[in-house]
């Protein structure tokens, strides 16, 4: 998916890591959630409205729940978003910002790159209210290593999936309970991937 917007929808999150397209990535390049330490081959994720983060509408993921590269966050395990609470603390739109560290491996790393790639909207009830316009935002990714900031002003990789949730005669439409919302992160380390991210989020009541 390139830069600018791609419009289309989804809500618990899993989150997969994918090899990436160059044989996993140069020198064992990784996407992880600090420098060393916890956690490899996770990113964290948070939900805001605008600046504001909306820490009630999901609890941010951390990157602790991965093994083995994966990981499934929902109502199971403390991580879902909730449209109602969205509903009540978001004016019209939310977003979804990952935050990451590359991990340059055996590469003498000089150039950094950041993309969401992918984003796929699946309707789990029969009773959906729609899909709301969706989309990403990458014009100001990231080009930094260190892209673990996503509080506040800080925009983690820079790129965001937003959710435009509509409003007027009809309320806002941010979806429904069992709606899932999936999207991959990518990076590069001079020119070479590392393996994928790829991103669930399930909603719920």
């Amino acid at each position: 998916m390139g830069a600018g917007w791609s419009m289309s929808f989804i809500g618990a999150v899993g989150v997969v890591a994918q090899q990436g397209n160059q044989g996993g990535g140069g020198g064992g390049a990784t996407i992880a959630t600090s420098s060393s330490g916890n956690y490899d081959g996770a990113c964290t994720i948070r939900v805001k409205y605008g600046t504001t983060d909306l820490d009630s509408a999901m609890t941010p993921h951390l990157g602790g729940l991965f093994s083995s590269n994966s990981v499934t966050l929902d109502e199971a395990n403390g991580f879902q978003v909730s449209w109602v609470e969205a509903n009540h603390t978001a004016s019209n739109s939310i977003r979804f910002v990952c935050g990451g560290y590359i991990r340059e491996g055996n590469e003498t790393a000089t150039n950094f790159t950041w993309a969401i790639n992918n984003i796929v909207h699946t309707v789990g009830n029969s009773n959906d209210y729609g899909s709301p316009p969706y989309g990403v935002n990458q014009t100001s990714s990231s080009t930094s290593q260190d892209a673990t900031a996503t509080s506040g002003n800080d925009e983690g990789t820079g790129g965001f999936i937003i959710i435009n949730s509509g409003g007027g005669r009809g309320g806002l439409t941010w979806g429904r309970d069992g709606d899932t919302l999936e999207w991959e992160l990518d990076a590069t380390v001079n020119g070479f991937d590392c393996p994928t991210l790829s991103i669930e989020v399930e909603w719920t009541g």
